[in-house]
This record gives structure tokens, C-alpha cells and sequence, in this order.
């Protein structure tokens, strides 16, 4: 079987996590995630090459650094 080529790694975020601080519409924010890795979804690209998904399920969630 011929390895395929990985185009792009990508992350998907399930649930909603409580974040415990509000948020401003319109401003730039930074989020950490904590959670499990659930599913890996691996999408044909008809070039040869692939994407693969990480679905993350999320249980937390908190603000960063800023941008």
C-alpha cells in the first residue's frame, strides 16, 4: 500500500467547555483547550494527498496570552 501524502492537519473542538470569564464580541482571543482526542478523520483530497481531522472533545477551556 502506497503512503499518501498529509496536505494539512486540522483539529475540530466538540462540546462546550466552561470557560468562566466573558468574553468581548469583535476582539481577538487566544483559547486554551483541555480534552481527549475522540476521532480521526482522514479526508482524500483526489490528488494523491490527504487531510486528517482531529475531533477534540472539549472539557475545559481558558483564556491565553493575548494576540
Amino acid at each position: 500500500m502506497t503512503e499518501r501524502r498529509i496536505d494539512s492537519l486540522l483539529v475540530k473542538v466538540s462540546g462546550r467547555p466552561y470557560l468562566g470569564t466573558k468574553l468581548e464580541i469583535d476582539k481577538e482571543v487566544r483559547l486554551v483547550i483541555e480534552g481527549q482526542v475522540v476521532k480521526v478523520e482522514t479526508m482524500s483530497n483526489q490528488d494523491g494527498s490527504v487531510n486528517i481531522c482531529y475531533v477534540i472533545k472539549a472539557v475545559t477551556a481558558s483564556i491565553g496570552l493575548n494576540l
